[in-house]
C-alpha cells in the first residue's frame, strides 16, 4: 500500500468514528457526556415563599415549585445548583455584581429590569387585595383603597398600586414577609394586605387564625413569575426556555405546582 493510499484510509476511518461519535452522542445531555457542570447560585428569599420553595429543617433541604423546575433544568443544562438565603433587597445588587446567578421573582417587581434577563414565565398568579371588612362588589380598586393603610412586602415594587400611593389615597406600610402582613391585619394595625390568593389563604392558615378574611372581588393585578438571571447567562437562557416550555405544554408543570400546593397543605 502506497503512502497516499494509507493516509485516504487513515482519513475514512477518522471520519467514520466522528460519525460513529455523533450518533451516539446526538440528543444526550451534557451531563451525560461527561463534562463538567457549571457553578450556579440561585437566591431565594431566606423568609421563604411557600409553595414556591420552602424548607423544614433550618434552610436546608428545599422543596417546592423552584426546586422541582431547577432540579430537572439542572440536568437538562448540566448545571451544579446551590441555594444562597438572602434578603429580598439584596437579590439585584448580587446578580449585578455576579456574586450569584439567578433568583425567582416577576420581572415587573424588579427595580432594574433592563439589567436582567427573565426566562419563559412558569407560573400565573393573581393578586387580591384581603380585609377583615367585606368589599363593595360594585366598587372600584380605588373605592376600595382610599384612605386606607395596606401592608405591603418591603422592598417590593407594585406597579398596580404606584399611583394610588403617590396620589396619597393609600397609605403604605412596609413589612417583612407575608406571614407578618397577615398577623398585622388580624391585629388591625393595618386595613388591607396585598397578596397572591394560595398565599393569602395558606398564610392564615399558618398562624391559626378563625376570624374571616374578605377578597376583593376581582384580582388587583396578575403576573407571570419566572427565573431572574444576570446576563452572564444570555447564551442559555434559549435552553431554559425551552424546558420551561416542555413542562407547561406536557402538563407537567401543572403537576408539579398542583403536588406543591397539596404536600405544603399537608404540612400545614
Amino acid at each position: 500500500m502506497n503512502k497516499k493510499h494509507f493516509l485516504l484510509k487513515g482519513l475514512l476511518i477518522s471520519l467514520a468514528l466522528n460519525v460513529l461519535c455523533s450518533f451516539f452522542t446526538l440528543g444526550k445531555a451534557p451531563s451525560e457526556l461527561n463534562v463538567a457542570p457549571k457553578k450556579f447560585v440561585f437566591m431565594l428569599i431566606h423568609t421563604q415563599e411557600p409553595p414556591f420553595y420552602y424548607s423544614a429543617n433550618n434552610l436546608s433541604d428545599y422543596r417546592g415549585i423552584v426546586p422541582d423546575i431547577l432540579s430537572g433544568a439542572g440536568r437538562r443544562l448540566n448545571l451544579d445548583i446551590s441555594y444562597l438565603p438572602i434578603s429580598r433587597n439584596m437579590l439585584e445588587t448580587m446578580l449585578l455584581e455576579e456574586k450569584a446567578d439567578a433568583f425567582w421573582l416577576t420581572p415587573q417587581w424588579t427595580n432594574n429590569p433592563s439589567k436582567f434577563i427573565f426566562s419563559e414565565s412558569a407560573y400565573k398568579q393573581e393578586d387580591f387585595l384581603y380585609s377583615l371588612k367585606h368589599f363593595d362588589a360594585e366598587g372600584t380598586e380605588e373605592d376600595w383603597l382610599r384612605n386606607k393603610s395596606i401592608c405591603l412586602r418591603q422592598n417590593y415594587v407594585y406597579p398596580t398600586l404606584q399611583t394610588y400611593i403617590e396620589k396619597g389615597i393609600t397609605k403604605r406600610i412596609d413589612v417583612s414577609s407575608q406571614a407578618p402582613m397577615m398577623a398585622m391585619l388580624f391585629k388591625e394595625r393595618c386595613e388591607l394586605i396585598y397578596l397572591p390568593g394560595y398565599q393569602a389563604e395558606w398564610t392564615a392558615k399558618s398562624l391559626g387564625k378563625s376570624q374571616d378574611i374578605f377578597r376583593s372581588p376581582r384580582p388587583i393585578g396578575t403576573s407571570e413569575v419566572g427565573i431572574v438571571l444576570s446576563k452572564k447567562w444570555q447564551k442559555h437562557i434559549t435552553a431554559l426556555d425551552d424546558y420551561i416550555l416542555e413542562l407547561k405544554n406536557s402538563g407537567e408543570m401543572q403537576k408539579i405546582i398542583q403536588r406543591n400546593m397539596q404536600d405544603w397543605a399537608k404540612e400545614h
